[in-house]
């Protein structure tokens, strides 16, 4: 961004149990939190991160609006949405190019060409790979966003590779991609948002950036989601993301046929428990119902991690999302069994990643506490990006983008 200059995002975190909006000003110091407000969704209206109700969830984003705007007192400018699921599949594709001309200056002209050429070298045989593990035609399946994760130029890594000169460069591209109803889905949410909707962020890549920016080069990010579990993995960049449909609200499901009652109920009942408030009897009762799906989340996760194609997985390992907040699976995951058949790279290690780990978001409102939040701060970051006057790179990417969909 120009020095100086500033403007006030909108960031629309579309989960499976809630939306979350944030109206945030961003400039060259970062993201400052203005107003959040959330809505929370029927059952009804989102399942494991695919919109069901499509009307219902636009009204619920227009109530979440209007709850952040009141508390920033200002109005937004554009808008930026954040989404992830068991639907989204990405991974990066890295591809070497060999100019013909080493002694000269790449040029912008030369710099659409080259990325023109990775995306298409790169783009049939991903989309091919994905229908197979998804079970969609190739043709159902739509490319949501895609983003430059590394550049070297002889070796050298680059930022902004306008201006240089050399003969050897590297591209790695990470590419995300949904089937056409979720995408058709997002799209008619954003036609109706009343501020114009700048770009489409997949959650890990905005989480893989900000523990990037943290000096993380080389970590695995667990997110813990109301319907789901999203792991990436990133190495020097966001390299591939994966998920599987078993999330908060799965434990909630549980105690709410275990229990016989509602589902609003089982949710006031797995909170109790988080906050140590149930009788002795009653959290026995409780936890034993969460440990046996707990066991199958740690399969899950398990599945997830050997379908990895890395032959090797960072042993820095992140937690976040509202998930986390379930004790039995911090329990599960700081065993000391179940990695041993995984190609760790050492003893796997845990952290918790929230909004306040991330240096250039700045909250000074306290409106984002908890793990829950982590991914509208980090999004909220990457809207600083998709503003920057150098994303040359980025907006070549997004014309792209615009032409597979």
């Amino acid at each position: 961004m120009a020095e100086g200059s500033e403007q006030r995002i909108l960031v629309l975190d579309l989960g499976t149990s809630s939306v979350r909006a944030l109206i945030c000003n961003i400039n060259n110091e970062g993201s400052t939190a203005l107003g959040l407000g959330a809505e929370v969704f029927d059952i009804t209206e989102m399942q494991n991160g695919m919109i069901v109700d499509i009307a219902k969830v636009i009204d619920r984003c227009h109530g979440a609006i209007k709850k952040a705007q009141k508390q920033a007192g200002k109005e937004p400018e554009v808008c930026v949405i954040g989404f992830a699921g068991e639907s989204m599949k990405g991974q990066t594709a890295e591809v070497d190019f060999r100019r013909p001309h080493p002694r000269e200056e790449i040029t912008l002209s030369e710099l659409k060409h080259i990325i023109h050429q990775v995306q298409w070298s790169a783009f049939d045989s991903i989309r091919k790979k994905f229908a197979e593990e998804t079970g969609h035609l190739e043709i159902d399946i739509k490319l949501i966003s895609a983003s430059v994760e590394h550049i070297t130029i002889d070796g050298q890594y680059i930022v902004n590779p306008l201006g240089f000169k050399g003969k050897d460069m590297k591209i790695s591209v990470y590419n995300c991609f949904a089937p056409i109803v979720h995408y058709g889905a997002m799209q008619t949410i954003g036609a109706e948002l009343p501020y114009p909707v700048l770009d489409i962020v997949v959650q890990p890549y905005a989480l893989s950036h900000a523990l990037m920016n943290k000096g993380d080069e080389s970590c695995l990010v667990i997110d813990i989601g109301a319907g789901t579990t999203d792991v990436a993995l990133v190495d020097g960049g966001l390299k591939e993301t994966k998920s599987f449909a078993i999330g908060g609200r799965t434990f909630t499901k549980r105690l709410s046929y275990e229990l016989s009652i509602s589902f609003d109920e089982a949710e006031k009942v797995k909170f109790a428990y988080e906050d140590g408030k149930l009788d002795l009897g009653s959290s026995k009762i409780v936890k034993d119902i969460i440990n046996r799906d707990a066991q199958t989340w740690l399969m899950g996760l398990k599945i997830c991690l050997s379908d990895l194609s890395s032959d090797t997985i960072p042993s820095n390992i992140y937690l976040t999302g509202g998930g986390v907040l379930l004790r039995e699976l911090e329990e599960l995951l700081r065993g000391k069994k179940w990695h041993h058949d995984l190609p760790f790279t050492n003893y796997p290690t845990f952290s918790y990643f929230t909004a306040s780990d991330i240096s250039a978001f700045h909250d000074p409102k306290k409106l984002l506490q908890g793990p829950e939040h982590t991914a509208l701060a980090a999004i909220s970051l990457i809207s600083k990006e998709l503003l920057g006057k150098d994303g040359q790179v980025a907006n070549i990417l997004r014309k792209i983008v615009q032409a597979k969909k």
